[in-house]
C-alpha cells in the first residue's frame, strides 16, 4: 500500500482560494477592503463597489436551490446534441441571410439586373433604394446610404432577426430585402423551435429522474438508520431508550411541511442530544444547558447557539415493574418522562433580507420496546416562535415509557433476568416480612396479657409460627443455592459462548435456566406458610 502523501500548507491555502465560492466570497468583500485603504469616492471606484454584486452568486450555495441547478446542469450535458445542431443551424442561417442582405441592398453585384445597392465615390459608400419621388416628369429613385455596408455588419442585423429581439435600428427598404427578412424570421423560428422542444422534454425527464433518485436516496438513508437502530437496540437495547433527541427548524412559510415528518433539510437550525437518566427506583429531575451541534447527515452548515432543557422522571413502582418483569424480561424502563423546552439563544438566521428565524423544535425518542416489532420511535413537534433568534419556549411534553427487552438465552440477556428474578424475590420477601411483622405484634400482645383460660392455646399459636420461620428459613437457603447455581449457569455459557462454534462459524450458546421455575415454586409455597 502506497503512502498516505497530505500536500504541502502552501497548497492547501491555494486550493482554498480557488475554490468558486471563496472566490465570490473575496470579489465581495474587496472593495471593503480597498475602501479601508484610500478615499476614492467616485470615478473607477464607484466601477469597483459594483463588484459585490457578485454575492448574488452565494445563493446557489443554498440547499433550497441545490435540485434546479443539478437538474438544469444534467439538461445541458444530456442536450449538447441538440445544441451543436442549434449552434450550426443558427450560424449558417445568420452567414446566408447576412450575405443576402448585404447583395440586395448593400453592394454592387447585382447592379445589373437592376439590384441592389451602388457605390458612391464622392462618399465612398454604399447606398441603397429608400423609395421613389416624383420630379415633374417621371418618377425616380432615392438613394441613401446603406446601413449594409458589409457582410460582416449586416450579421448584426441577421442576430438581432434570427433570436426575435428586433431593436428596428436596421431595416429592409427594397423588395428583395424584405423577402430575405422574411425568410430569415421563418427560418429562426423553426431552427430555434426545434432545440427548445427537445430540451424542454429532457429537462422535463430529468427533473423526474432527480426526483426518483431523491426519493430512493431518502428511502436508503431510513433504512440505513433503522439499522442502525436495530443494531443499537441488540446491542445495548436500554442505551437507545435512554436518548432524547431535539432538532431544531426554520418554519419557512414558502416551504410546507407534512404532519409526522421531517421537515426540509434546508431550513435545519441544529441538533441536541439529551441522555436520559432513567432509573426505576428512583425519580429524576435535571436542568441543563446543552449547546447546538451540526449534523452533516441533514445538511452541510455551520451552526450557532444552544437549548436549556429540563426533564423529570418518575418511575413506575419498582416492586410492581420487577413482579411485572418476572424472570423473563432482560431489562424495561417503565415510567413517565416530563420534557420541558424552557429557551434557547444565539440561534442562525435564515433570513436573507431583514426579519429573524422562525425556530421550532421536533422531539423524537424510543418510549417502547417489545421484542417482536422492535424500538417504537416517538416523534411530535412544538409549537413555533416567529421572528426570533432568542426564543422563550417554555413548553412540556409528555412521554409514557414502556421498554421491554426479553431475554435471549445470551449471558448479557442472562445477567440482566438475573437481576429481574433477584428484584422480584426482594420485592415478594419484603411484602412477607411485612405480613410477618403484623401477625407478630398480636400473638406478643395475647402473651403478655397472660390469660389462664387461653394460655394453652397461645402456647400452640407461638410453636406454630416458630415452626413456619423454620421452613421460611429452609425455603431461603434453597433459594440461595439456586441462585448460586444459577450464577454458575451464566459463567459456563459466557466461556461457551467464547470457546464453541456455531453452525454458521460464530458462537453458539445452550443454556437451562435453572432457578426459573423453582423459584416460582418457593415463592409460591411462601403464601402457603405465611397465611395463618
Amino acid at each position: 500500500i502506497a503512502p498516505l502523501v497530505l500536500p504541502s500548507p502552501a497548497r492547501r491555502f491555494l486550493k482554498f482560494w480557488m475554490a468558486p465560492a471563496n472566490i465570490i466570497d473575496a470579489c465581495a468583500i474587496l472593495p471593503g477592503v480597498i475602501g479601508l485603504f484610500t478615499q476614492e469616492k467616485g470615478g473607477a471606484f464607484v466601477v469597483l463597489r459594483l463588484v459585490r454584486l457578485t454575492r448574488i452568486f452565494r445563493v446557489f450555495r443554498s440547499p433550497a436551490l441545490v435540485a434546479p441547478v443539478v437538474v438544469i446542469g444534467r439538461t445541458l450535458e444530456k442536450s449538447t446534441k441538440a445544441l451543436y445542431v442549434l449552434a450550426f443551424n443558427l450560424c449558417l442561417g445568420i452567414v446566408i441571410s447576412s450575405s443576402l442582405m448585404y447583395m440586395a441592398e448593400g453592394g454592387d453585384e447585382l447592379s445589373s439586373f437592376g439590384i441592389g445597392g451602388r457605390w458612391n465615390d464622392t462618399l465612398n459608400v454604399y447606398e441603397r433604394r429608400v423609395g421613389s419621388q416624383w420630379n415633374g416628369a417621371e418618377w425616380e429613385d432615392v438613394w441613401a446610404e446603406s446601413p449594409f455596408q458589409s457582410i460582416l455588419s449586416a450579421s448584426w442585423w441577421a442576430i438581432v432577426t434570427a433570436t426575435t429581439v428586433g431593436y428596428g435600428d436596421h431595416w429592409p427598404t427594397t423588395m428583395m430585402g424584405c423577402t430575405v427578412g422574411a425568410l430569415t424570421m421563418i427560418f429562426s423560428m423553426v431552427i430555434l423551435a426545434l432545440p427548445v422542444g427537445v430540451m424542454g422534454g429532457t429537462f422535463s425527464q430529468e427533473w423526474e429522474r432527480y426526483l426518483r433518485e431523491k426519493t430512493l436516496r431518502e428511502t436508503a438513508e431510513d433504512d440505513e438508520l433503522a439499522t442502525i437502530i436495530e443494531a443499537m437496540a441488540e446491542v445495548d437495547p436500554e442505551k437507545l431508550g435512554r436518548i432524547l433527541l431535539l432538532e431544531f427548524w426554520h418554519d419557512h412559510p414558502c416551504l410546507p411541511i407534512k404532519p409526522n415528518s421531517r421537515p426540509p433539510s434546508s431550513t435545519f437550525l441544529g441538533e441536541a442530544k439529551v441522555e436520559l437518566d432513567l432509573p426505576s427506583d428512583r425519580e429524576v429531575s435535571k436542568e441543563m444547558r446543552i449547546s447546538l451541534s451540526d449534523s452533516p447527515a441533514v445538511v452541510k452548515r455551520a451552526v450557532t447557539g444552544s437549548v436549556r432543557v429540563r426533564y423529570d422522571w418518575r418511575p413506575s413502582s419498582p416492586c410492581s415493574m420487577a413482579e411485572d418483569a418476572g424472570d423473563e424480561l432482560a431489562s424495561r424502563i417503565e415510567g413517565t418522562l416530563k420534557v420541558t423546552l424552557i429557551s434557547a439563544k444565539n440561534l442562525i438566521n435564515m433570513h436573507a433580507v431583514g426579519g429573524s428565524t422562525n425556530p421550532f423544535v421536533t422531539m423524537a425518542c424510543f418510549p417502547r420496546y417489545a421484542n417482536k416489532n422492535g424500538p417504537q420511535q416517538h416523534f411530535c413537534r412544538m409549537p413555533t416562535i416567529t421572528n426570533s433568534l432568542n426564543p422563550q419556549f417554555n413548553m412540556t411534553h409528555v412521554v409514557e415509557f414502556d421498554w421491554k427487552v426479553a431475554a435471549d438465552g445470551s449471558p448479557e440477556s442472562l445477567e440482566r433476568a438475573n437481576r429481574a428474578t433477584q428484584r422480584v424475590s426482594m420485592c415478594k420477601l419484603r411484602r412477607e416480612s411485612v405480613r410477618i411483622g403484623d401477625a407478630l405484634p398480636p400473638v406478643r400482645a395475647k402473651v403478655a396479657a397472660g390469660s389462664q383460660g387461653d394460655a394453652g392455646r397461645l402456647g400452640e399459636e407461638v410453636d406454630s409460627a416458630l415452626s413456619k420461620m423454620r421452613r421460611l428459613q429452609s425455603v431461603l437457603a434453597r433459594q440461595r443455592a439456586e441462585t448460586r447455581d444459577m450464577r454458575s449457569e451464566v459463567s459456563k455459557a459466557r466461556v461457551s459462548t467464547f470457546t464453541g462454534g456455531g453452525a454458521g462459524g460464530g458462537p453458539s450458546v445452550s443454556v437451562d435456566v435453572v432457578g426459573g421455575a423453582p423459584l416460582n415454586e418457593a415463592f409460591a409455597d411462601l403464601p402457603g406458610l405465611l397465611r395463618d
